[in-house]
């Protein structure tokens, strides 16, 4: 269903502002960062066009549309609470979860034609329906598929996406932590080798396993486990990337000190979760930024973007995909208006699909009280070493914003 939108005239103008050189970002109308603003009182989501020289990229607001529901508070920082599923070179679904009504709205849009807006507000079973909290979002590599992990209800259900962006519940998959933990985070990936595609779960209490959907549903693969840095240090991981072979699963975590960055690597070679390799900051292998509950591998996967929430930083380590293992890279200073105006930074997406992604888009929440925003740092080298610089015209506000965690790019990193 396709319906014309309030924004045609500015989703038709943004196709041509972008000054097409070989320093400025692709001249396109796809590049575009969509929020969930995650509103107690009134949800809505917010997308904004990527424009301008790589050297000074900026965000400008294009339209926020409401979701017919209300996010919800707290939060689990790596969450990704909306996700884009392309249709086409400059058409997608979006998928903006509402934690508070416990619902996920969907809306169209072809940057093309510039149609598109609101679809309708989908639900799962009655017991998803009973209480409110964070609602993950995952799709499956092909499309077809969008999980929601209804974290009040402990159950991740499967969605089937039809023509025009409409979702048909089919069932519900019963999960927990062993000590009873919610999930809180997903990433879906493509099958390694003979493998399947497996859908990667991180749980409150620490726990990690993997489902098996290859047939689209969701099958527990029987490797629930407390993760390597939670049975050592208490750390808990709260953010899931997967490389584009579907070899490694890497969860960022809350680190059980301050002062940490603790990543764990797993091999999924196998179909489920394997052998580990864990990165405890505590060491000062990656210096003392603070907080590593977001991650987003590079499009390249030469480096992985860690969100330092407690610090307002921005961490790049270096990443080998052959054998999975991680080393520092740089580390960005605090970002602007860190304890001034919000308090975490958050949620990562990078501008580019290509490369390193050359721009990174950071999700910096006020926690309700302060003022949410869109930090742009842009990724460079120096000295045979990587550089995080915040751009000079960063950040760009999200008013509408109630705490402003997850955001993502279009786009998307291709598998």
């Amino acid at each position: 269903m396709k319906r014309s939108l309030q924004a045609h005239s500015l989703l038709s103008v943004a196709a041509t502002v972008i000054v097409v050189c070989s320093t400025c970002l692709p001249a396109t109308a796809q590049f575009l960062v969509v929020t969930n603003d995650n509103n107690e009182i009134g949800n809505s989501t917010t997308i904004f066009q990527a424009s301008g020289p790589a050297s000074a990229p900026s965000l400008n607001k294009l339209i926020s549309f409401k979701t017919s529901g209300t996010g919800a508070f707290p939060l689990s920082l790596g969450s990704v609470l909306q996700t884009i599923v392309p249709q086409g070179p400059t058409s997608f679904c979006l998928f903006v979860s509402n934690g508070g009504t416990l619902d996920v709205a969907a809306i169209i849009g072809d940057l093309a034609t510039g149609t598109g807006g609101p679809v309708g507000v989908f639900h799962g079973s009655g017991a998803d329906g009973s209480i409110p909290g964070t609602m993950a979002l995952a799709a499956s590599p092909d499309g077809n598929y969008l999980y929601v992990a209804f974290n009040g209800a402990n159950n991740i259900a499967t969605f089937k996406i039809a023509t025009g962006c409409g979702l048909t519940f089919v069932q519900d998959n019963s999960v927990s932590g062993p000590n009873g933990g919610r999930p809180i985070a997903m990433a879906a990936s493509p099958g390694f080798g003979s493998t399947g595609s497996i859908l990667a779960v991180a749980y409150s209490d620490g726990s990690i396993e993997s489902l098996s959907i290859s047939g689209g549903i969701t099958v527990r693969n029987g490797d629930l486990q407390f993760s390597n840095l939670f049975k050592l240090y208490g750390s808990i991981p709260q953010s899931v990337d997967i490389t584009q072979d579907g070899h490694y699963a890497i969860f960022g975590d809350a680190p059980g000190a301050r002062g940490h960055t603790d990543v764990e690597v797993y091999d999924i070679s196998s179909g489920h979760l394997g052998t580990n390799t864990s990165y405890h900051g505590g060491t000062g292998l990656f210096g003392s930024p603070d907080g590593s509950s977001n991650i987003r591998l590079s499009p390249n996967e030469q480096l992985l973007y860690v969100s330092n929430n407690h610090s307002g930083q921005v961490t790049a380590l270096g990443f080998n995909k052959n054998n999975g293992s991680l080393f520092f890279g740089c580390t960005s200073a605090s970002l602007k208006g860190f304890e001034s105006y919000w308090y975490f930074t958050a949620g990562i997406a990078t501008a580019l699909p290509t490369g390193s992604g050359s721009v990174l888009w950071v999700a910096e929440d006020a926690v309700v009280t302060g003022t949410n925003g869109i930090g742009t740092v842009l990724v460079g080298s120096a000295n045979g070493t990587c550089t995080l610089t915040e751009a000079a015209n960063s950040p760009e506000s999200d008013t509408l914003g109630g705490a402003l965690t997850s955001l993502s790019a279009f786009p998307l990193r291709p598998f």
